[in-house]
């Protein structure tokens, strides 16, 4: 599998538990009202509104985690860790970028790890 390929199948897994997520409290009050005389609006509008939430952090979902965006930020958080470390042990960092993974760092040569 490519690195693209693993890619855009962590963006669909983590779209996949976003809509799950969303939509399990409107199944649950569906599946109460048909078994269980349970007329409670609040609910009913909850797990309505929790839905809707669906529709609007999907594209921000989609934006941010992005390839592009995505390593940046992966980047970003790999320089913090790694300086960090360096200041709590109070010597200059040997291993530079070792939280990031292959291919990510931007010392890295072409073609290693992820393209």
């Amino acid at each position: 599998m490519s690195g693209k390929e693993l890619d855009h199948l962590v963006l669909l897994g983590l779209m996949t538990v976003l809509f799950t997520v969303c939509s399990l409290p409107l199944i649950i009050r569906a599946y109460m009202g048909a078994f269980a005389a349970d007329f409670n609006e609040n609910a009913d509008l909850s797990a309505l509104r929790f839905l809707s939430v669906n529709s609007i952090v999907d594209p921000w979902v989609f934006i941010i985690f992005r390839t592009s965006v995505f390593r940046a930020f992966v980047r970003r958080v790999c320089r913090r860790l790694t300086s960090r470390r360096a200041s709590l042990k109070g010597s200059s960092p040997a291993g530079e970028g070792q939280f990031c993974p292959p291919g990510w760092r931007r010392t890295d040569p072409p073609g290693l790890g992820i393209p």
